[in-house]
């Protein structure tokens, strides 16, 4: 909302997370001029669905749509930079829902980690590969653009990796190992130690944030 008042042209591509139940608390009430994506947390990447309801909208509209939700997060993202006119500063909150549960990937990335026995830990290392894709593709509008230099990008992570199978969402991990380690810190996601609170940030910015700097703090 801040941003809007600004003078910012302001999206959401990817989930929300922050209020569901009424509309009055959806991205576009509170300050995003666009919102694609789930409205919670978590859902099956390639239904959409979460307790067999679809949670896919385009703006404040349901929408029935089908392909990997990593790759139609980026691929909205993409449209976006590509229709944005640059000479207006824009927000974009790019929320992927990877790699939360459950633990989903595309077969071509699945067979990139052949290797990885576990079912698990190798639909993890897909997902996140497949996001790291998307990330690269968005970057990659930006240069085309020519808003690259003009961009402050931010990347991080809103928890530890899922340490106790309680909060590993509606996906059934109590049988299961899960594959994630936030070593050397304690614990994991809804602990408030650090390996539930501390988790890395990237920020780049050409030519304003040095490149090479680590802050460990």
């Amino acid at each position: 909302q801040v941003l809007k008042e600004a003078g910012y042209a302001t999206a959401i591509v990817g989930k929300w997370h922050l209020g569901h139940a009424d509309p009055a608390y959806w991205p576009m009430q509170r300050g995003f001029d666009s919102h694609y994506g789930p409205l919670i947390g978590e859902l099956d990447y390639f239904t959409h669905e979460q307790h067999g309801v679809v949670d896919w909208y385009d703006n404040n509209e349901r929408k029935e749509e089908e392909g990997y939700t990593t790759e139609l997060l980026g691929r909205r993202a993409v449209e976006l930079i590509d229709g944005h006119d640059p000479a207006t500063p824009l927000f974009l909150y790019l929320t992927f829902n990877a790699p939360h549960t459950p633990y989903q990937a595309p077969q071509t990335y699945l067979d990139q980690y052949a290797h990885i026995a576990d079912a698990d830990r190798r639909a993890y290392a897909g997902s996140i590969t497949a996001m790291d894709d998307q990330i690269g593709a968005v970057v990659d509008a930006l240069e085309r653009r020519g808003m690259r230099d003009n961009t402050l990008i931010v990347f991080h992570s809103d928890n530890g990796g899922t340490f106790n199978a309680m909060f590993a969402g509606e996906g059934d991990m109590s049988e299961r190992k899960i594959p994630c380690d936030n070593s050397p810190y304690r614990d994991g996601k809804g602990s408030f130690y650090e390996g539930g609170t501390r988790v890395c940030g990237l920020v780049n910015w050409p030519g304003h944030v040095q490149e090479g700097i680590t802050v460990d703090g």
